[in-house]
């Protein structure tokens, strides 16, 4: 099970690869998660910060939006050198694999929770 320093680690990785750049292509097989991308998408948005707070990884992009993800018990959070990035859900709850311009980073997240909505507010 993934304690607290693991997410944190985590963060502080996706931070490093991932933040400053502009998402290039989002997919996902959650239901939710793709009715929200219909009426606000990723693609085109910068992620501007990946911090964890307790268990729970949150990727903040511009626009004020969130991507919230808990690991439960076996999620993880996956980096890969490729052209861009693509929230891909195909066998994980969601997550990215990619091509097109995030630095040669491509991300995928397995298993866990994941949700997704305004980042206004306290959420």
């Amino acid at each position: 099970m993934p304690e607290g320093d693991t997410i944190y680690r985590a963060a502080r990785a996706l931070q490093k690869a991932i933040g400053g750049k502009v998402v290039t292509g989002f997919d996902t097989g959650l239901a939710k998660l793709a009715r929200v991308n219909d009426d606000a998408p990723l693609v085109g948005r910068t992620v501007e910060k990946v911090e964890s707070r307790g268990k729970w990884c949150l990727i903040s992009f511009s626009g004020d939006l969130i991507l919230v993800t808990h690991m439960l018990m076996s999620g993880s959070w996956h980096l890969y050198r490729t052209g861009g990035v693509v929230v891909d859900g195909k066998g994980s709850d969601a997550g990215g694999g990619s091509d097109g311009g995030m630095g040669g980073c491509g991300v995928q997240y397995s298993g866990g929770r994941v949700s997704y909505g305004a980042v206004s507010g306290t959420k």
